[in-house]
């Protein structure tokens, strides 16, 4: 019985130790925020391979590589697919332009990057919109956004496809590769300036660019549009392409991401890209005024989070965060001694009774106890007696 009690008694010192130790560790790891270690694997994409949008994505690339991020850059055949791909999940963030809400549940807005200009690169004679009556119109490969841009321009101007003016959409490698007589006598590009195609238009071949001076009125209809201009002298000095600063077109490109996109990595994101290191190298500048427009896309939680940077709450996450991680590893300080403690314990425990063995007091090896100290006692007494 005794042994039974001795077994019980280590059993339960030992279960209370191992309970002690794994509620310390448990409560370390839901303190631990691996957040700030974390790093993100993520693909993005700007469409075509030869695109403005696609040179961006490197760009954004080579800035975030630093701030635990890997990026992989992902050409896509333009918009369209890119927004179904970012749809689907298989990417994680993209470039796009223009229009955004068209039924695609799961793609959130990050970030208003910079506009696209839409550059109307014409031949000598051509001197506005109104002259492309009767004359043969580069619009943009068919399937593309740019396309839809061109036709809602130019409807606004009055002018339509097969009525008006002759319609061709190469892809702007075609185009390229056109010889100077087949090339058509006005092309549509949407691009960042400068745009390679529209140089080669001017150098090569004696393009001449024309005024679309009805952004602002065209924003009232279209939201993908607004007023935007190109600066004179972009793509040639002497003579002068264009003469002087031109009213033209900007489309808004857009940072997006699939829903999925962790809010911290959002966060982080914006706090890469708003550096002045981005902007010396790519000439955006991330405004907290117009970060977020009207897109008709519900927001990433982590913008949102970026913009509320400067609050108290949002500025002492990082605090925070640090006192949470101190107290964890205090935690698994505590488990380590709780453990070093049970060690020791345990090397005092006394060796197992020998079954054959007298049976001692709790505590006292019986081949090792030594007489009674009251037997003398008693033996003096009834001596005397």
């Amino acid at each position: 019985m005794l042994r039974q009690r001795i077994a019980g008694a280590h059993l339960l010192r030992r279960t209370g130790y191992a309970a002690a130790i794994v509620a310390l560790l448990a409560a370390a790891i839901a303190l631990f925020d691996t957040a700030a270690s974390q790093t993100y694997h993520l693909r993005i994409s700007g469409g075509h391979l030869l695109s403005n949008r696609h040179m961006l994505a490197r760009q954004i690339q080579s800035e975030i590589a630093g701030h635990g991020f890997e990026v992989e850059v992902v050409p896509t055949g333009g918009a369209t697919e890119t927004l179904d791909m970012l749809d689907e999940g298989t990417l994680d963030l993209g470039l796009v332009a223009g229009h955004l809400d068209d039924g695609r549940d799961n793609i959130v807005q990050v970030a208003a990057i910079a506009p696209e200009l839409l550059h109307l690169l014409v031949r000598p004679g051509i001197a506005t919109i109104a002259d492309l009556r009767g004359k043969m119109v580069q619009t943009g490969a068919t399937g593309k956004a740019t396309r839809d841009f061109v036709h809602e321009t130019l409807s606004f101007a009055g002018l339509v496809p097969g009525r008006d003016y002759l319609e061709v959409g190469y892809d702007e490698d075609r185009l390229a590769d056109l010889p100077g007589p087949q090339l058509p006598d006005a092309v549509f590009l949407l691009s960042f300036a400068p745009s390679p195609l529209a140089d080669r238009l001017v150098r090569e071949h004696g393009y001449r660019m024309a005024a679309l001076p009805f952004g602002k009125a065209l924003s009232l209809r279209q939201n993908w549009a607004g007023p935007a201009t190109i600066i004179g002298r972009t793509y040639a000095a002497e003579p002068p392409v264009p003469a002087e600063d031109l009213p033209t077109i900007g489309v808004t490109v857009m940072l997006v991401a699939n829903r999925a996109l962790p809010a911290d990595a959002a966060y982080r994101l914006l706090t890469a890209l708003a550096g002045p290191a981005f902007a010396a190298r790519t000439g955006i500048v991330l405004d907290d005024t117009s970060l977020l427009p009207p897109s008709g896309l519900p927001v990433s939680e982590g913008a949102l989070r970026y913009l509320r940077r400067h609050d108290p709450i949002v500025a002492a996450a990082p605090l925070l965060r640090l006192a949470r991680n101190a107290a964890a590893l205090g935690l698994v300080a505590l488990a380590i001694a709780a453990t070093l403690l049970w060690v020791r314990a345990e090397r005092r425990v006394p060796a197992p009774l020998d079954a054959s063995a007298p049976v001692a007091p709790q505590g006292v090896d019986a081949r090792e106890t030594p007489p009674p100290k009251w037997h003398g006692f008693l033996f003096r007494r009834n001596g005397a007696a």
